[in-house]
């Protein structure tokens, strides 16, 4: 769950004490603008305050004391912790774009880089993997360039 939280803190710029959970304020105003978007289960609570952080609105955290719990819970931890990441990418590659595609593209160039120099100076000739590497960093870094520029003109 840290790389989550901190996953969204990266996405969102703003730091998130609990992005599961808690008690959250923010006029309702601006949830009628993301209500297509937000699911009608618990992750609710995890898509709106990304959809509200990566657009520039303000969310107040209202301390909430939590006690020790009566019963079994319902969350199961793989399942729901895979639920939450895919919930987390497909939020920050609507609204946030930029921010998921170009370091994906940057590790696809750093991969060419490398095996651009094994090729040059190991092997003495460009292979194929190189080739690709740098296909697919240079599509991935114009993917997320495009994806950028139509999330700012739809806004």
């Amino acid at each position: 769950m840290w790389f989550l939280k901190h996953f969204a803190e990266w996405l969102a710029h703003r730091k998130i004490p609990d992005i599961n959970s808690g008690l959250r304020v923010f006029r309702s105003d601006a949830v009628a603008r993301f209500i297509r978007i937000l699911p009608d289960t618990f992750s609710f609570t995890t898509t709106i305050t990304l959809a509200m952080l990566t657009n520039g609105y303000t969310v107040h955290y209202e301390p909430v004391d939590y006690y020790k719990r009566v019963g079994k819970s319902k969350i199961r931890p793989v399942r729901d912790t895979l639920g939450i990441a895919q919930l987390i990418l497909r939020t920050g590659m609507y609204f946030a774009p930029l921010r998921v595609f170009f370091p994906v593209a940057l590790l696809f160039g750093g991969g060419f880089l490398v095996s651009l120099a094994f090729d040059v100076c190991v092997r003495r000739d460009l292979t194929e993997a190189t080739l690709v590497l740098l296909v697919a960093s240079t599509q991935l870094g114009m993917f997320a360039l495009l994806a950028d520029m139509i999330d700012k003109r739809s806004r």
